[in-house]
């Protein structure tokens, strides 16, 4: 079986957009933390499905909320695959909220997600089929940088008494 393979750009998104209307705020009048990993969650998803054309499901999220997001601020996700190990990918995302009053940008979210591909039927792990072709140096560097957070993760399941 011939392997296929894509260019992290195949399955990046660059600008996919979510407004905060009032209904997403808590008591602080910020956008709930909850609906920004929704969102967060879903792109990497997309990511992922559309790098693997295969379903895949979340196995874990790191996320770092940089800055808070305000009412009617227009949250622009950006996030590329990082790494393809042989049944999950790490997909790194990162979100920047544009106050439209004022044309200010800032960036308020940074974070990984690591997704695993599945069978359809019986949603047990499968091989993701697709490897990734890395054509820049922060590819290459995302790439290796991956490789060290599993490694370190995987070092802190294996203490849990």
């Amino acid at each position: 079986m011939i392997k296929k393979v894509k260019k992290v750009s195949d399955s990046a998104v660059e600008d996919n957009k979510y407004q905060v209307f009032p209904g997403d705020l808590n008591d602080k009048g910020t956008l709930f933390g909850g609906r920004a990993m929704e969102v967060f969650d879903w792109v990497a998803g997309y990511v992922a499905m559309k790098h693997s054309n295969l379903m895949c499901v979340t196995k874990s999220n790191f996320i770092e909320f940089a800055a808070p997001s305000y009412e009617w601020e227009v949250l622009t996700f950006k996030a590329s695959v990082n790494h393809v190990w042989r049944s999950s990918m790490e997909i790194g995302v990162k979100a920047f909220a544009e106050n439209l009053k004022t044309g200010e940008v800032r960036h308020v979210i940074s974070g990984y997600s690591v997704l695993v591909t599945v069978d359809p039927n019986d949603k047990k792990p499968i091989p993701v089929g697709v490897d990734l072709e890395l054509s820049t140096a922060d590819e290459i560097r995302r790439y290796h940088e991956a490789d060290l957070r599993k490694k370190f993760w995987s070092g802190m399941r294996r203490k849990r008494p």
